[in-house]
């Protein structure tokens, strides 16, 4: 096997609790494959479980960690607003969607003025126009508030690994 099938076996030992395994494999690499970047992740991960679970390589503690279990009922509050890593985004995306309410109304005033002037030229000008540039504003607030999600979502996952990490 290579350093990367037994660092992925040793990470899976890790999830289903059986650290004595995954100390094992992650050794192994360690061993097998000095000079490797697996081997330097493995080095890395073995003291992150040492320092867990107090768990040694030797003949008498071959077994899993007792994990403390958590029955405090007390959760931290999150955050009402956590900080954002991507400010300039957000204030970027707000200005994106701002300019695209800013198009909608050009467009719909554009579009009604186009039927009010009753000639052709003016509808087909006006009128075409400005649905089309209504069109386009809504599509630059729409994807405005994507990203605009997309950072949200950054931030509240951020957010849930720093409560995850409380925990363990």
């Amino acid at each position: 096997m290579t350093a990367r099938e037994i660092h992925y076996n040793a990470l899976q030992a890790k999830a289903v609790g059986d650290f004595k395994e995954a100390m094992a494999l992650l050794m192994q690499v360690i061993n097998d494959y000095p000079n490797t970047e697996k081997a330097q992740e493995a080095k890395h991960l073995h003291c992150n479980l040492r320092e867990l679970g107090g768990v040694q390589l030797d003949a008498d503690s071959m077994k899993a960690p007792e994990r403390p279990v958590n029955t405090s009922t007390h959760r931290r509050e999150p955050t009402a607003e956590p900080a954002s890593k991507y400010s300039m985004a957000r204030m970027m995306f707000c200005l994106m969607i701002t300019v695209g309410w800013i198009i909608v109304i050009i467009g719909a005033v554009c579009a009604v003025l186009g039927l009010a002037t009753g000639s052709t030229a003016g509808i087909a000008v006006g009128f075409f126009y400005g649905i089309g540039g209504l069109i386009s504003g809504l599509m630059v607030v729409v994807t405005g508030q994507f990203m605009l999600a997309t950072v949200d979502n950054a931030d509240n996952t951020r957010e849930i690994l720093t409560l995850i990490k409380e925990r363990t």
